[in-house]
């Protein structure tokens, strides 16, 4: 009878061995693959110089550059367009010429609207009269709030056309304001 134990528990220790080393070998195939993957990973993330948000930060400000560059073409061509006139009447039927009017009129009605320079914005109107407060003396400022009425903007209380809002808003930037924008006077409104 002794034998006979002895024996069952040598098979089934041989069972459980033989177990443990499928589940063993099973085991060492998964952590091998995710070996792979993970060297897969590392191998295309050195193709990216720095963090994935500042390339992505990166990738969006080339964006802007470049809409702003094709903006400023547009802007050109208008100017063009405007100094210029339509040169050969042969060229344009008098549909052309009706559109180009148009949109010579809307540009000019856009570039000649009602623009401001934004110096800061916050959720509450403490926040942005005590902006006011610590600013005004250096220039005339307004708290005005966005048009959907959830920000209050402290704004240069002087409208201006769109280019001068730009430039003024691009020398505040580089002066001190780092985050100041300009904005068209429709999506603002008074407090």
């Amino acid at each position: 009878m002794r034998n006979f134990i002895t024996f069952a528990l040598l098979c089934f220790s041989l069972a459980g061995f033989a177990q443990t080393e499928e589940n063993v070998e099973k085991n060492d195939q998964k952590i091998n693959e995710l070996n792979k993957r993970l060297d897969n990973l590392l191998g295309t993330s050195k193709t990216i110089s720095g963090d994935s948000v500042e390339f992505k930060l990166d990738l969006l400000f080339k964006e802007i550059q470049s809409l702003k560059a094709e903006m400023q073409l547009l802007l050109n061509a208008v100017d063009e367009i405007n100094g210029n006139g339509v040169t050969s009447s042969a060229t344009y039927s008098d549909s052309d010429k009706s559109k180009l009017d148009k949109m010579n009129a809307r540009f000019q009605e856009i570039e000649a609207g009602e623009y401001y320079v934004v110096l800061a914005s916050g959720k509450s109107k403490v926040q942005a009269e005590r902006y006011v407060s610590r600013y005004e003396h250096t220039q005339k400022l307004r708290v005005v709030k966005n048009a959907k009425g959830t920000w209050f903007h402290v704004i240069i209380d002087q409208a201006q056309d769109m280019r001068s809002a730009i430039e003024t808003s691009s020398a505040i930037r580089k002066k001190d304001v780092k985050d100041a924008w300009w904005v068209t006077g429709k999506k603002l409104k008074d407090i």
